[in-house]
């Protein structure tokens, strides 16, 4: 028989198995035949759900196709960012451009997977934006707009921005080491 950390993972974990329409006799075979880690992992999202209101992926050829590790992330700063310019995300985004950067950028399902594994997120994130820079989109209002993972509160989140603002010393891009 399967053991499971807590009374309330079994809570959880037959709460999303009725909402998924797993009948109670299959959930209680896959508790006692084993097949309970199975049945968690198909639990695990993958997919991204992007929002209704995207108009079109501007950069789709860098984006990851699911919820997925990054691997090694360094930050980056454009270098106006560090002289308290502040340029707006449109210059940071054609920074990133010119220099080459955009292919090693992180994207929505990397942002995503952080939201996930909290306890994967690096320390240096800690009271910073990360931004997705390789899912840049735009919004059925004409603005583009690009994902970050804020880590500025108590528990991370993701959230879009319009590229219409300015990008202070505490917003890096998140970039992958190895892309």
């Amino acid at each position: 028989m399967s053991k499971l950390v807590s009374n309330n993972q079994g809570t959880e974990t037959a709460r999303l198995a009725r909402n998924m329409g797993l009948s109670r006799g299959d959930y209680q075979r896959a508790l006692t035949d084993g097949t309970i880690g199975t049945f968690l992992k198909g639990l695990m999202s993958t997919k991204l759900d992007y929002p209704d209101w995207i108009k079109e992926h501007l950069t789709p050829e860098l984006e990851a196709t699911e919820v997925c590790d990054p691997g090694p992330v360094e930050l980056w700063l454009d270098p106006r960012q560090q002289s308290s310019s502040y340029p707006n995300g449109h210059e940071v985004y054609e920074t990133l451009k010119q220099k080459d950067l955009l292919t090693r950028s992180i994207s929505f399902g990397h942002l995503k997977w952080y939201e996930e594994h909290l306890e994967q997120i690096p320390t240096e994130f800690q009271g910073k934006l990360i931004w997705g820079w390789a899912s840049v989109v735009r919004h059925s209002d004409g603005f583009r707009r690009v994902p970050y993972l804020g880590c500025r509160g108590v528990r991370p989140y993701v959230r879009w921005c319009s590229l219409v603002y300015r990008w202070h010393d505490n917003e890096p891009a998140g970039l992958r080491i190895s892309a």
